[in-house]
């Protein structure tokens, strides 16, 4: 897991996550390393050390900088999931879209940006 975590990090564009379905563990790992995150209201996150296998827990490192520290700290302990309605409200989601729109919704957050900069989606 080391060099995709190398990578992801190392990365000079945008990181766009799109989830539709369940995020655990590694999976919310990578929403929360995310630039944006667009999840359809069908999806689940959870966070636990149960599930990480021993890898290393980013949203312990980052996650309280990201979204809602104590929140955080209860999904870490318990592996509660939450919604893709309560993690936009925690701050680990940008969108959270009707599945039928979530392909349609991914290029939104750039609007008249993607024309004017220099990024390159």
């Amino acid at each position: 897991m080391k060099p995709f975590w190398d990578q992801l990090f190392k990365c000079e564009k945008p990181i766009i996550s799109l989830v539709d379905g369940p995020a655990y563990g590694a999976g919310a790992e990578i929403a929360l390393a995310s630039d944006i995150v667009i999840a359809s209201t069908e999806s689940m996150f959870a966070f636990s050390a149960r599930t990480s296998r021993g890898a290393l827990l980013h949203s312990g490192l980052i996650g309280p900088l990201l979204m809602n520290g104590r929140k955080l700290v209860e999904m870490n302990m318990t592996g509660t999931p939450i919604s893709a309605t309560e993690a936009t409200r925690y701050g680990l989601v940008n969108y959270s879209v009707p599945r039928e729109e979530l392909l349609q919704h991914w290029r939104r957050p750039f609007g008249d940006n993607a024309r004017i900069s220099d990024f390159q989606l």
